[in-house]
């Protein structure tokens, strides 16, 4: 028979606060993709350490990654970003509106050398 160690809850809040310092760490970095990740990581292990504190950094390393990822031409993990922020919270109007746009290029992309007439179409209706 093969015994188990089960996490004390002590152990675990332990593990949680040592994880929760590393998504600190990141977010203070500026290191948003890394800071979003273990922050998530500390939500899936505690819902209730720090809920607040965790919820509106995840929610900002969220955000600001996910812009980051769109200025850098990255729509599809912008846009991934941006949505994972959106769970938490509303997007602000710069953020939807860049999403948006994102989403509409990434359509219009799709007919590009497949349908000429629906990529005009697609992509003008992304000039002001």
């Amino acid at each position: 028979m093969i015994v188990v160690p089960t996490p004390t809850p002590k152990a675990l809040t332990i593990a949680v606060s040592d994880i929760f310092k590393q998504g600190q760490a990141a977010f203070q970095a500026k290191d948003w993709a890394k800071a979003a990740e273990v922050l998530t990581q500390v939500r899936a292990l505690d819902p209730t350490y720090e809920k607040a504190t965790v919820e509106d950094m995840l929610y900002n390393a969220r955000y600001n990654n996910g812009m980051t990822l769109l200025s850098e031409n990255r729509l599809e993990e912008g846009i991934f970003y941006l949505d994972q922020a959106a769970e938490l919270r509303p997007l602000d109007a710069n953020a939807a509106s860049q999403r948006q746009l994102a989403a509409m290029y990434i359509t219009a992309s799709g007919y590009w050398g497949v349908n000429w007439q629906k990529a005009i179409e697609r992509f003008s209706e992304l000039l002001p």
